[in-house]
């Protein structure tokens, strides 16, 4: 595998370009600077003092390469400081002995999140009926990513079904690993993932996705002050349904001019449910039809917490609590909320922490569902937007 990647590195992709007057290609890239150094070749005689223009639309600068050697000179940039652009081009202009202008064009020579990739990687496992595991691996990136390999503390593998039947007598817990991937131009990027295992479950962070249609409305421009909650209740929306259209990672980091789609978000069948049983004080995870665990819950007092059929329609971690108008900030004494909240297709109410471990178990609430700290953060690193959620009474009504 790494020697046909090294092939196909040497081969098509160091080099950018071997037509016109210059030849360039990535000599070095430092992962901890960001440092990208490009190899100038004159494809003729030397020239005197060749100078690069990098430019992506408004964005411009002028270079003056280092030498090398005879004809061979270097510059370098560092792709995380410059602006959020997909693809640089250059232009290399020198004049020869001759005083003859030499130049050469690379339109769209490199592209930097190649450089700086952020990929969102996805991996789950379940036991099937026979016994064995099904499972399936993605990653999502702008760049030209390929496995390399994938290590834990005590093993390296190369693929990821490799890793998922080392895990499968391990204990229930979380495990760190590495995958590390080469990009277009041969050099290897790394990425801590971590990976629970619970039951017959073996997932990444949210990797169970509920899949779901779209329904397009329209768009709509961030202004100063906007949240995602105040911009889905313009629409009737819930703020899940903008967080999901956008691909939201933090719906705390929109900005002033961002451009975000408004969509109507209809979920299908979700692959992981929820079952509150108000009666018992109980909370049942299932994979499709399959028990996965169980936990002790506290619920509403006074029948507070009305049965029926819910989604998870937003999350969030360390939550500050917003109370008659009061902010509690994140991680307070009297903030309730614990470290976790997920809200409820009925917005009134959701799923989440507490800092009253002791009323665990109890009926105490004002109609949400409470559950241990270590608990609520275990389901949301389990469950994905839109995971149905069916509270009901298995005594009584």
């Amino acid at each position: 595998m790494k020697i046909k990647l090294l092939l196909v590195y040497l081969c098509t992709v160091s080099i950018i370009s071997l037509s016109g007057d210059f030849t360039l290609y990535i000599k070095n890239y430092d992962p901890q600077t960001s440092r990208v150094d490009v190899a100038v070749v004159c494809n003729f005689i030397s020239v005197e003092d060749p100078r690069v223009t990098l430019f992506s639309g408004v964005f411009r600068r002028e270079i003056l390469p280092k030498k090398l050697g005879l004809g061979s000179y270097y510059f370098s940039f560092y792709a995380g400081s410059l602006p959020k652009l997909a693809k640089l081009t250059a232009i290399i202009r020198g004049k020869d002995f001759m005083q003859n202008t030499r130049s050469s064009s690379f339109p769209d020579f490199i592209n930097l999140s190649d450089f700086r990739p952020s990929p969102e990687i996805n991996l789950w496992a379940a036991r099937n009926n026979a016994g064995e595991y099904e499972y399936d691996y993605s990653v999502t990136t702008d760049a030209g990513l390929v496995l390399s390999s994938i290590s834990t503390p005590e093993s390296t593998f190369t693929q990821a079904i490799e890793l998922v039947q080392s895990m499968e007598n391990l204990p229930d817990g979380t495990y760190n690993t590495v995958f590390r991937f080469l990009n277009y131009y041969g050099m290897e990027f790394s990425f801590d993932v971590k990976l629970m295992k619970i039951s017959d479950l073996i997932l990444s962070e949210n990797s169970i996705k509920t899949e779901f249609d779209e329904e397009f409305i329209g768009y709509y421009v961030v202004s100063s002050n906007d949240t995602v909650s105040k911009i889905a209740t313009l629409y009737s929306l819930h703020p899940g349904e903008i967080v999901i259209a956008n691909n939201i990672k933090d719906p705390s980091k929109i900005f002033p001019g961002q451009v975000l789609k408004i969509s109507k978000i209809l979920f299908k069948d979700s692959p992981l449910s929820i079952k509150i049983d108000i009666s018992k004080n109980k909370m049942y995870l299932y994979y499709h039809d399959r028990l996965i665990k169980n936990f002790t819950v506290a619920v509403g007092t006074s029948d507070s917490t009305p049965p029926g059929e819910y989604r998870i329609m937003y999350r969030e971690k360390e939550p500050a609590l917003y109370w008659y108008g009061e902010y509690i900030r994140p991680g307070s004494i009297i903030n309730g909320i614990g470290s976790r909240w997920l809200q409820l297709s009925f917005p009134q109410y959701g799923i989440h922490g507490t800092n009253k471990p002791w009323e665990i178990g109890k009926r105490i609430s004002h109609g949400c569902i409470r559950m241990f700290n270590f608990d609520v953060e275990q389901i949301d690193f389990i469950v994905s937007l839109g995971t149905q959620v069916t509270v009901y009474k298995s005594e009584g009504e």
